[in-house]
């Protein structure tokens, strides 16, 4: 390397093993680029999927599903170069709502019982609901009166005594009053509700990935590689049938897997990959803004474009989270031994 040798990466050692031993591994082009792209297609299984994260790679390193490395290619993959676009998309479900104060109380009772505040349980609940249900009722319906049953209800939950009867009706009976007479009664008072907005996380959306590559065959053997990616990915990605009780496709079993690993490079600062199922894959036989056609009728560039969507949600630990843990207790606890002189 000193003398200005250019080694080949370690890779294409093995590309003539792989070549023999898996006839389903496809390569464009032939000779790979320096840093590819692997796709490695496996039969869907629950089981499988319900424990990969610990599933060790080809190499014998555990990296939860998500290795790279030179033992990866199996007898159903395809490599490519890397796509023209490459990144990274979180998408969290946040929504915005408005807080109503009776269920706000009941909330913070139940939060009182977490915390082991005395004077909640949890037996106390359904009772405090049934309670604010009948008291609601009651103020609706005018049975007892009213205004009355407006200031009980104010003053059992919202935790003191509504000594303006006007501003708790106004408060109490807001949602249900007709829309102009709501406002109305917004323009006489004036004042209007709070509408206490705040967020509600909701969860984490499905992660999903587009790859675009333009393939263009030097020669006949090349284009019968286009090819061969083109029928894979679609076998793969495609649902086969099943019978039954002499019903013809009864049933469409669950298309492929896929697990994507990018090759050549520094893994840890680029996208990991979660394994995914395709969603969408289209094949543009016009690459380059018009349709060319070689000798022998073969067209002279393919465009590819793919979706896949991976099958588990994101959390913070594939990010270091547990290792972030796992540090800060021992801070804490290094801080703590000082404070006290251990």
């Amino acid at each position: 390397m000193g003398h200005g040798i250019k080694l080949p990466r370690p890779e294409v050692f093995q590309r003539k093993q792989v070549a023999n031993s898996a006839t389903s591994y496809q390569c464009f082009p032939a000779q790979p680029h320096p840093h590819s792209i692997l796709l490695v297609f496996k039969n869907y299984d629950y089981s499988n999927y319900n424990s990969s994260f610990n599933m060790r790679d080809a190499t014998g390193v555990t990296r939860g599903g998500r290795a790279s490395g030179v033992g990866l290619r199996s007898a159903n993959s395809i490599e490519l170069p890397f796509p023209k676009n490459l990144s990274d998309q979180t998408d969290l479900r946040v929504n915005g709502f408005e807080r109503d104060p009776f269920t706000e109380m009941i909330a913070s009772k139940v939060n009182n019982f977490i915390d082991g505040e005395s004077g909640s349980s949890v037996e106390n609940i359904p009772g405090m609901i049934q309670s604010m249900g009948a008291g609601m009722s009651s103020a609706l319906t005018g049975s007892g009166g009213v205004m009355g049953a407006i200031n009980d209800v104010a003053a059992s939950f919202m935790g003191t005594d509504v000594k303006d009867i006007a501003s708790a009706a106004q408060y109490l009976l807001r949602s249900k009053l007709p829309g102009d007479i709501s406002k109305s009664v917004d323009i006489v008072t004036g004042q209007t509700l709070n509408p206490r907005e705040t967020l509600s996380f909701e969860g984490v959306n499905l992660r999903s990935h587009q790859f675009n590559w333009e393939l263009y065959p030097s020669n006949t053997t090349d284009s019968e590689r286009i090819r061969g990616i083109v029928n894979m990915i679609k076998r793969n990605s495609l649902p086969e049938v099943t019978s039954l009780a002499g019903i013809s496709k009864a049933f469409l079993q669950y298309p492929s897997t896929v697990d994507m690993y990018l090759l050549g490079v520094n893994e840890d600062h680029y996208v990991k990959f979660k394994t995914s199922m395709v969603s969408s894959f289209t094949v543009d036989y016009g690459a380059g803004g018009g349709v060319a056609i070689m000798k022998g009728g073969k067209p002279a560039g393919v465009s590819i474009s793919m979706s896949l969507t991976e099958l588990e949600i994101q959390t913070a630990h594939d990010y270091g989270e547990s290792e972030n843990d796992l540090q800060t207790a021992q801070y804490r606890g290094g801080n703590r031994t000082e404070q006290e002189g251990i």
